[in-house]
């Protein structure tokens, strides 16, 4: 429905696309593992699908995206909405799924999700660390796989904000 190929609004929780990149994660290792061009075709359908969900910015989560998209939402509960830890697992997937297959447009969508990640977040920017911990291990692994270091540093950004209480309540043990 995000990308357009059928009408309707938003089912299910929040954070359930974040189920399907798991499914593209999974399949990815299975295929370096051991090579199935059927199971490479239907990766290749869903990285099409998610892709054309994709946000000229770079955003992509089909929760503010449907039933139409919604910018004035995005980015305004970073606790508990869950949109930097979908984000994450779609970057996971890509970086194991363009290592499996070379897929060019799963690289080229997850690049550009960490881009508008790094333009939101940052020093002078959006200082809230996520509400459930994944960006940061899906920008480490972007920054080895590119060489990109703003990822790098994104993901440390995270990681020192989780503990900073300055300009901000502190989520918790959780």
């Amino acid at each position: 429905r995000a990308a357009g190929l059928e009408e309707g609004g938003f089912v299910g929780q929040r954070y359930k696309d974040s189920d399907v990149y798991k499914v593209i994660e999974g399949a990815a290792y299975s295929l370096q593992i051991c090579p199935d061009e059927k199971l490479r075709a239907y990766v290749d359908k869903l990285v099409d699908i998610i892709a054309a969900a994709q946000w000229d910015d770079g955003y992509l989560n089909s929760y503010f995206s449907l039933p139409e998209k919604q910018p004035e939402k995005r980015w305004t509960n970073i606790r508990r909405m869950h949109e930097l830890y979908g984000a994450g697992h779609f970057i996971e997937a890509a970086v194991a799924y363009y290592q499996a297959a070379g897929n060019q447009k799963v690289y080229d969508t997850a690049v550009r999700l960490a881009d508008h990640i790094c333009d939101q977040f940052g020093p002078g920017r959006r200082q809230e660390p996520p509400g459930h911990e994944e960006i940061e291990i899906a920008l480490v692994k972007l920054y080895r796989l590119t060489g990109r270091e703003k990822y790098l540093k994104m993901a440390q950004f995270f990681i020192d904000q989780r503990g900073s209480a300055e300009g901000r309540e502190l989520y918790g043990a959780y």
